[in-house]
């Protein structure tokens, strides 16, 4: 038996049953599966996460990773596949294969894609299971304090997550730039 660990924000709403069972079957289809995100609707049916892929600015800006199908049509992106990364706000992982969030990082803010860079560079992978649909009222509780405080927090984990994770990154998108969400000449223009 696979022992699970589940992320699951406080401004996350469940409109139907079934979710996590889903998710349990899509980690449990192959060994190699370390985590497992979903669909996360804006509370509008807008998508707000389907996946996380690599900013074509990653190198010259403070976004790294970019949430697929952000204010799209919540009917796109409802395949099971494999992805660079998942946002945390609801994610199911295999503890033993994954372990413990690094708390380096305060707030909620990039350990998600931290977790998500040790677990790909280990040879494991993260697959995205778009026929689960939840709703994130995304950072809820986090905009309820005072913006000066999260924002420091929030620069001081990218920059973080930036000095550990940069060169690994920028050496696995000349590898496999489409995994990315880049084409050959979105990586031309990097090099």
């Amino acid at each position: 038996m696979c022992i699970r660990d589940s992320f699951l924000n406080n401004d996350i709403l469940i409109p139907k049953s079934g979710w996590l069972k889903k998710l349990v079957e899509t980690i449990e289809s192959n060994s190699r599966i370390a985590i497992v995100g979903c669909k996360l609707l804006y509370p509008n049916n807008l998508i707000q996460h389907a996946g996380c892929f690599l900013s074509k600015s990653f190198l010259s800006t403070l976004q790294v990773f970019y949430h697929r199908g952000r204010f799209e049509s919540a009917n796109k992106y409802s395949q099971i596949e494999s992805v660079p990364a998942v946002t945390f706000a609801t994610a199911l992982a295999k503890k033993d294969l994954v372990g413990k969030l690094d708390e380096s990082y305060k707030m909620g803010y990039f350990e998600d894609m931290d977790k998500c860079c040790e677990v790909r560079k280990n040879g494991l992978e993260i697959y995205y299971n778009g026929n689960v649909q939840l709703y994130h009222y995304e950072s809820a509780t986090l905009y309820k304090l005072p913006l000066k405080y999260w924002r420091k927090h929030q620069l001081n984990n990218c920059l973080l997550f930036r000095s550990r994770w940069l060169e690994w990154l920028t050496k696995d998108l000349k590898k496999n730039p489409q995994f990315y969400g880049w084409s050959e000449t979105d990586l031309k223009k990097l090099i």
